[in-house]
């Protein structure tokens, strides 16, 4: 799958947007220093990630309900909830050239 076969891109703005999670992705958040080395192992088979410099984190966007199962030490999984919204702050996409 490529960027053009996507249901969703990242918001054309100029400021991070809060975007629902379990909408179009779920996402994956990880410490800072268990992302870098998750991004080493994974190379170019990494998905599309967020890198939250304030906070130290990591996010990867996947798949919605591909991951509730999941159980990694530091590693937390966020979907969408039966009776809350959960919100994670998506940067405008990079335009190349």
């Amino acid at each position: 799958m490529t960027t053009r076969d996507l249901p969703w891109t990242p918001p054309n703005t100029e400021d991070v947007e809060p975007l629902p999670v379990g909408r179009w992705w779920d996402a994956v958040s990880a410490p800072a220093a268990v992302g870098d080395r998750a991004l080493e192992m994974l190379g170019r088979e990494s998905g599309a990630v967020i890198q939250d410099d304030l906070y130290g984190k990591l996010y990867w966007l996947i798949g919605v309900d591909t991951a509730r199962s999941w159980c990694l030490r530091r590693v937390r999984v966020l979907a969408a909830l039966a009776d809350e919204t959960t919100l994670l702050g998506v940067p405008p996409r990079c335009l190349d050239g």
